[in-house]
């Protein structure tokens, strides 16, 4: 973060200002020329660059899902914030300064807050699939379970009664097929 020399004697020109926004803008794009000052050194512990975690649904579907705290949107709600906390707006003596530097915190802040929208938009998203997803699998499990039970649920006597009813439908339709292949036009002449 800017050290507090950054801050001394405050904002006294729209010079000033854009100079230290300069500073943060690199600190928040990791681009400061001290990486000790960066926004991973300073304010984000977490794993770096990860790619998002995958749950496979079944089917050949699957979803990303994660949010990190170094996600842009993050970054710019904790650059709006760091920069109302680090300089007092009311000692900013320049009319200049003071429109520069509000105008960056709110549009850092804005532009934050904008992304965690669409954030919980797309964790709001995934989650629905989920959701559909499970229901699918648990209307499956029940239509497997149904279709075993009733595979499990039959009676041998009964099994065996209709096996024995459809072979003797069957032998009758042999018998039958066999009596008209003899069957001859003229027979009935």
């Amino acid at each position: 973060m800017c050290s507090p020399a950054c801050f001394r004697g405050g904002l006294n020109s729209a010079a000033d200002a854009d100079a230290v926004l300069a500073e943060i803008d690199a600190i928040f794009s990791d681009s400061a020329a001290d990486a000790d000052t960066n926004y991973q050194s300073l304010f984000y512990n977490g794993s770096v660059g990860n790619e998002r975690q995958r749950a496979n649904l079944g089917d050949g579907v699957s979803v990303a899902y994660g949010v990190q705290a170094d996600d842009e949107a993050f970054r710019q709600v904790v650059k709006g914030l760091v920069m109302l906390v680090a300089q007092d707006p009311a000692e900013i003596g320049d009319g200049e300064a003071y429109n520069t530097w509000m105008g960056a915190a709110v549009e850092a802040l804005s532009s934050g807050m904008s992304g965690l929208l669409e954030t919980e938009t797309q964790i709001s998203t995934v989650a629905a699939r989920l959701e559909t997803e499970n229901q699918k699998i648990a209307d499956r499990a029940v239509l497997y379970k149904t279709r075993l039970l009733e595979l499990d649920g039959v009676d041998a006597y009964e099994a065996a009664s209709n096996v024995t009813m459809l072979q003797a439908q069957l032998e009758a339709s042999y018998t039958i097929t066999s009596r008209l292949s003899q069957l001859s036009f003229l027979n009935y002449m």
